[in-house]
């Protein structure tokens, strides 16, 4: 358990680094990051970030305050660590010395759907993949989503729209969810902030064939109003029988021991 330098050619430099839970010694490793001074920046998976010098002297050591389930790290032409953990939808982000900055959520991901590694761009973006769902989301410094795109050959193109006409125009279906989820305090803000994207306008927009689809539960005439969601162009109830027979399909194999 050991860090190995090469140059950039491939020539083998040399190896530092032993075993051990002093702050000197690596405890279970999961990632690391060189910045561009060189400092050497490893997350072990307790939590621990310990930064050492290219010649192995160590420099200091902090704690992301998480006693497991590290992930990656990555640091910004800034200095500025950042930090994911195993089944955690979020990135955390540290100073050079360890003191935290702030958290954000990444963008439409559910939580323990994901393993996020991350990598910081040399302009200082931050690149998350999400690797069960072969996605990649690059965020600005503050968790401000810029693109998204995935990896995977059947998908050409994913794009990030916020103006919601142009983001259906001519789209074969309409996807939407509550805009106020139960338990949320700040309900009658998010109204009025997402009254632009109710579905009416939406399906307007969309192609004449479009469909319109709702996870359900619904809120009617706030994100969907009764026209489209009893409408024609309305598939939520053929969705919620799809939903059915595989949550009894989940079941007769759980039943069974085959899971």
């Amino acid at each position: 358990m050991n860090v190995e330098s090469f140059s950039s050619e491939g020539d083998y430099l040399g190896a530092w680094g032993v075993p051990g839970d002093g702050d000197s010694e690596l405890n279970d490793p999961i990632a690391m990051d060189v910045d561009a001074a060189g400092t050497v920046c490893i997350l072990e998976f307790d939590g621990h970030v310990k930064q050492f010098a290219p010649d192995a002297t160590l420099l200091q050591v902090w704690s992301s305050g998480h006693s497991s389930n590290s992930q990656d790290i990555g640091v910004g032409p800034d200095g500025v660590v950042y930090l994911t953990r195993d089944r955690n939808e979020r990135v955390e982000s540290y100073s050079a010395d360890g003191t935290f900055i702030g958290d954000w959520s990444l963008w439409n991901i559910a939580v323990n759907a994901v393993a996020p590694e991350l990598v910081v761009g040399p302009n200082g973006s931050v690149y998350v993949a999400a690797f069960f769902t072969s996605r990649v989301q690059r965020y600005a410094s503050d968790g401000t989503i810029l693109a998204e795109f995935a990896t995977g050959a059947s998908v050409d193109d994913i794009a990030v729209i916020a103006d919601p006409e142009e983001a259906v125009a001519g789209a074969d279906a309409v996807y939407t969810d509550v805009h106020v989820s139960m338990g949320q305090r700040n309900g009658p803000a998010r109204a009025v902030a997402l009254a632009r994207y109710k579905t009416p306008r939406m399906m307007a927009e969309a192609a004449p064939h479009a469909v319109f689809m709702h996870c359900l539960p619904m809120h009617r005439d706030q994100e969907v109003n009764a026209a489209v969601a009893d409408g024609p162009q309305s598939i939520i109830f053929d969705q919620a029988e799809n939903r059915l027979h595989v949550h009894k399909a989940l079941l007769l194999q759980v039943l069974a021991g085959n899971a």
